[in-house]
């Protein structure tokens, strides 16, 4: 009972900060070719480099749970999938946890977005690496080299926290952003040490594959209530009805990053918080496969004359 208080107060924290901070792969692409800047995606660094630094200590207790997640090597459908889920995110202006926090400013047409992703789960069956062993992380074991890489990311967290703030102060970053983003690495951290299967895409694969538990679907409806709980203090929750071409693109978007999140195997957020502080070299490259992905993409769309995404 405590475990599954304790997941729905950190789901809830994560969903109510996700949709103030706009965590978004999307959105920091944006910001990094139409302003030639990079916060946002410090950001989703920092976030991870905070939650490598909680769960590396925690990994190496006494514990009856596996804290850091298994690595996995890189393979070509690793490759394929990040520039699926790449250009998945980009059609639906979102992605995974850039989904969670427009979900709580009242997007009505991303309640499709289960359906794209559950067929891209299904579509992918065949070619599905979920179920590839991994090793063990460099991380799992308090060895001198592991002791001495955490020592270099915690040092680097800390720097980075404290680069975030002085340029909250001084060059015009959204006050609270390092702040947030070190929020969203401890909580998201935690939930993923305790409840792996947590976010909105590994419940949608579990219930593909019939495996979803009690504890994912608590732990989704606490984030998604803790994002429309943000929305609306913030007073940016307005119900948008969607149109037809909404939602067809919301389900073809999701389809893409549904099979992209299976061929890697894992969606950004995992990847990022989850992967990332276990070392596993697929999180390193599926993450920058991912924002080239959306930047090329994005890119040729500005060149050729399309709408900008402004997510």
């Amino acid at each position: 009972m405590l475990t599954i208080a304790l997941v729905t107060v950190l789901a809830f924290t994560v969903g109510f900060i996700v949709n103030r901070s706009g965590t978004c792969l999307v959105a920091a692409a944006h910001e990094v070719l139409y302003k030639r800047r990079a916060w946002r995606v410090m950001g989703l660094v920092l976030a991870a480099m905070v939650a490598t630094t909680l769960l590396v200590p925690l990994s190496w207790m006494p514990s009856p749970v596996q804290v850091l997640a298994p690595v996995f090597s890189v393979e070509l459908t690793l490759i394929i999938g990040a520039v699926l889920f790449g250009i998945g995110a980009l059609v639906n202006d979102a992605c995974l946890l850039g989904s969670l926090g427009r979900i709580g400013n009242g997007e009505v047409r991303l309640v499709a977005l289960p359906a794209g992703l559950a067929t891209g789960f299904l579509l992918t069956e065949g070619l599905r690496v979920g179920q590839r062993v991994g090793r063990p992380s460099v991380f799992s074991e308090p060895t001198p080299l592991s002791i001495a890489a955490y020592c270099l990311v915690a040092l680097g967290c800390g720097g980075l926290l404290a680069a975030f703030i002085r340029a909250e102060r001084r060059r015009g970053v959204r006050p609270g952003s390092g702040r947030r983003m070190a929020v969203i690495g401890v909580t998201a951290g935690l939930l993923f040490a305790i409840e792996p299967s947590w976010t909105f895409a590994n419940l949608v694969d579990g219930v593909v594959v019939g495996s979803a538990g009690a504890a994912a679907y608590l732990a989704v409806m606490a984030t998604l209530a803790g994002s429309v709980m943000s929305g609306q203090r913030l007073g940016t929750f307005k119900f948008e009805m969607p149109t037809a071409w909404s939602v067809a693109r919301t389900l073809a978007a999701g389809g893409l990053m549904g099979a992209g999140a299976a061929l890697i195997p894992g969606g950004n957020d995992s990847l990022l918080l989850q992967s990332l502080p276990g070392a596993s070299p697929s999180a390193f490259v599926a993450l920058p496969l991912m924002m080239a992905a959306i930047l090329l993409a994005m890119a040729l769309t500005r060149f050729a004359g399309g709408r900008a995404f402004t997510p």
